[in-house]
Order: C-alpha cells, then sequence, then structure tokens
C-alpha cells in the first residue's frame, strides 16, 4: 500500500470515529429551562405504556445551572440542592444520542422509542457534601452563585458516628500540604467532622451546620458539619 493510500484509509477512519461519537454519544444539551421539560401525569403514562422499564444507565449526569446534581447509587436518584432558582438551567448527559428527558412532579424520565427509566428528583433546602474517596466536594446552596463549589483532597478517617476529615492538596512533586478553608462560612480551618444529626450533642460550644451528605456516592442521610 503507497503512501496516498495509507492517508486515504487514515482520513477514513477519522471519518467513521467521528461518526460513532455522533451516533451513540449525545453531549450534554445546554441553556434550556427545567421548565421545557415539563409533562403531565396523564401524558408520563402514555409515555410508560408504550415502552419496557429499564435499570440500565440512561443518564450519565444532570446539571442545574452548571452545577452537577448529586447521584444515589442505592435509590437510583438525583439530589438537588435548592438555590432559590425556582427553573434552573438543566442540562443533561445521556447515554446514547436517542435518549430524551422529560420531567414529571418530582421525577426525570429517560426513555427512547423502545425503552423507559424513572429517576427520582429529590430536592433539598441544605447543603450538599460528596466524600468519594479521597475527595471531598461540597455544594453551599446559600452563597454567591459563583462560589458555591468547594473541592479539597483529604484524609479521612472513619468512626461508628461519622467520618473525620483533615483538608489537604498537592504539590507539583505530590508533596502533601495542609489546605485549610472555610467550609459553609465557618472559620478556615484544615481538620472536619461529620456527625450523625441523630448523634450530635445538643450543646456544644462549636459552630456547626447540617448538609445531605452522600459517602462513595451512597445517600448517607444529615449530617452536622463541624471542626475537628
Amino acid at each position: 500500500m503507497n503512501k496516498k493510500s495509507w492517508i486515504a484509509l487514515a482520513v477514513a477512519l477519522s471519518a467513521a470515529a467521528v461518526l460513532l461519537c455522533l451516533l451513540f454519544v449525545k453531549p450534554a444539551s445546554t441553556g434550556g429551562r427545567l421548565s421545557k421539560l415539563y409533562i403531565s401525569q396523564e401524558e408520563l403514562d402514555v409515555l410508560t405504556a408504550s415502552r419496557t422499564g429499564t435499570d440500565s444507565d440512561l443518564i450519565e449526569y444532570v446539571s442545574f445551572d452548571g452545577y452537577e446534581l448529586a447521584f444515589d447509587k442505592i435509590s437510583g436518584g438525583f439530589w438537588h440542592s435548592k438555590t432559590g432558582n425556582a427553573d434552573p438551567k438543566a442540562s443533561f448527559k445521556c447515554s446514547s444520542f436517542d435518549v430524551e428527558i422529560s420531567v414529571c412532579g418530582d421525577k426525570i424520565i429517560a426513555y427512547t422509542d423502545r425503552l423507559y427509566r424513572i429517576y427520582p428528583l429529590n430536592s433539598t433546602d441544605l447543603p450538599v457534601m460528596q466524600i468519594e474517596g479521597d475527595k471531598m466536594t461540597l455544594f453551599d446552596n446559600g452563597k454567591d452563585p459563583l462560589r458555591r463549589v468547594t473541592t479539597s483532597d483529604i484524609k479521612l478517617n472513619a468512626n461508628d458516628k461519622g467520618w473525620k476529615f483533615s483538608l489537604i492538596k498537592y504539590s507539583v512533586g505530590r508533596h502533601r500540604r495542609d489546605n485549610p478553608l472555610s467550609l459553609l462560612g465557618m472559620p478556615a480551618g484544615k481538620k472536619w467532622r461529620v456527625i450523625k444529626a441523630e448523634e450530635f450533642p445538643d450543646k456544644t460550644n462549636s459552630e456547626y451546620k447540617p448538609v445531605e451528605l452522600f459517602f462513595d456516592g451512597e445517600y448517607a442521610g444529615v449530617y452536622i458539619l463541624t471542626a475537628s
């Protein structure tokens, strides 16, 4: 095969790869208001009656106003920390190009011509904290829209009442350093803990804030965040 033939083959393979991406990957849509996706219960009944329910992951992620919602692997539902915007811009990344999205009450419906899946959409007035391995992400719904998300590497320790963690960061050479931060308006610190709400002492001199906690992709419940 001569050089021109190799070039033609490479161009054809590149074009095929682009076509496959267009066919099987649906990029996140942007700019659409959530209210544009609303359907009635009657419309939902018609939609599900003509399709088969599935447990397949038809949605990869959901974001409101640019912030990705927490997902609970156990219930299969998304969690939205309310910010005061009743009609956020909703973006979805789906598993394939033919997946469509509708919303009915507190449910997100993802569907194709043959299949559908209903995802619970939970709303809370509390901030949402997610701990995934050695990473912590905190969504502060009461903060300025440009500074709502705080992330940090962490060193985690668990006990029967909750978890303690230290905020850390790594230099270019992977040298670990302390990373003191202010969380939910509390004084900046490097050591924090989250305690089950029902086991938090009624009387304490420490400043604290309640959060909805997710641990390794599973909803853990309402916990109290306080300095350690």
